[in-house]
């Protein structure tokens, strides 16, 4: 097909991605080109599906909702900070009428903020800016630590859980410790159920690998969400520099701001499932024995490489790192690695929503048998 090259406006450049996407479209359908066939993402099922598991499902909600609202809060006090309009805002779902909603809450606070005149010193509104955004995610780290803990310690209950035939309700992540510090108490009590709803009481210490485990996963979890957050504040103030270099009216800074603020909204709740999926899976194996057969459940719609390299096949527990068909062990991940070179491990890719679960009848368990 020969090539054709089109020259747009260098206004283009400027607009939002959606309004790009609408021109683009529309220069198609004149032209005649048919439109491309719709690639799925790698993951297979959308990210914003909930898993599959009710308890992990619960945990990805509540660390997306708490690292969205502080995403809000900083577009909202942007906005506030610079003076913006919102009445001509362009408005949708995923988060940005609250977003209106609370800028104007933040401006009937009076003194919240003492406002810069960004048409007279860029810098002083650069650093400003970058100033309340730094205040703003420096609590991250705290947030990775409770759900990370969280996540892991849900993994190793599962063990627990498998051995007494026992179900794990979603009540219980409400009770779990959220600090590493209260993770380390020897020991600590959880609530799990029976198949008849009778409440039993149990206690479980975690060894040193485990609570190795747990560490390495906050420290990891942490570092993500700071390379996010800063990625997410030197874009925000690149938009501001643009905006007075090409002398952007206050609408379109306005409405760019929150446009950049979807691309934020995906991006926490990609690293919410994925680093949730990695802590709870590398618990599990921390808390199994040397050989026990582990296995993922079958997930409708999953992406190919999943199916390939995990659905259907069964995997040995190592405690060091060892033959990578055959055996999984804790640590072990596709970070680095080319697509063409992934071995089995959970999670396999970002957002995907596998996890370990130990195949019945295995050595373990048949040693927890007996009397």
């Amino acid at each position: 097909m020969p090539k054709l090259k089109i020259k747009l406006p260098a206004e283009v450049r400027t607009l939002s991605l959606q309004d790009k996407q609408r021109i683009v479209k529309s220069l198609s359908q004149t032209l005649g080109i048919p439109e491309p066939p719709a690639v799925k993402p790698q993951g297979g099922r959308s990210m914003w599906d909930p898993s599959d598991d009710p308890l992990i499902a619960k945990l990805e909600d509540n660390f997306y909702v708490e690292l969205d609202a502080v995403a809000q809060d900083v577009i909202a006090e942007t906005i506030v900070l610079l003076g913006l309009p919102i009445d001509d805002i362009q408005k949708s779902a995923n988060g940005k009428n609250a977003i209106v909603e609370w800028v104007k809450k933040l401006r009937d606070k009076r003194g919240l903020f003492k406002k810069v005149d960004r048409l007279k010193d860029l810098f002083a509104v650069i650093r400003k800016t970058d100033d309340f955004i730094r205040s703003k995610y420096k609590a991250l780290d705290k947030l990775a630590e409770k759900y990370i803990v969280r996540s892991a310690l849900l993994g190793r209950l599962r063990i627990e859980a498998e051995k007494a035939n026992l179900v794990l309700t979603a009540s219980i992540i409400s009770k779990l410790p959220d600090t590493i510090k209260a993770a380390k108490k020897d020991p600590f009590p959880f609530e799990i159920w029976d198949g008849e709803g009778e409440g039993q009481e149990e206690f479980i210490s975690l060894s040193p690998l485990e609570i190795s485990s747990m560490e390495h996963s906050v420290l990891q979890a942490a570092e993500k969400l700071k390379q996010i957050s800063d990625n997410h504040r030197a874009g925000i103030k690149q938009l501001i520099i643009q905006s007075q270099k090409e002398r952007w009216g206050a609408n379109k800074l306005s409405q760019a701001l929150f446009d950049v603020y979807g691309d934020q909204n995906r991006d926490w709740r990609r690293v919410a499932i994925t680093e949730l999926a990695m802590s709870t899976n590398d618990a599990f194996l921390a808390g199994c024995e040397e050989g026990d057969i582990v296995q993922v459940a079958t997930v409708p719609g999953a992406c190919k490489h999943c199916q390939r390299l995990l659905e259907g096949r069964t995997f040995i527990v190592s405690k060091e790192p060892g033959n990578g068909d055959t055996h999984v062990w804790l640590g072990k991940s596709n970070i680095g690695r080319l697509v063409a070179n992934w071995w089995a491990c959970c999670p396999l890719h970002p957002h995907c929503r596998h996890r370990w679960f130990r195949v019945p009848g295995s050595r373990v368990r048949k040693e927890v048998s007996k009397p």
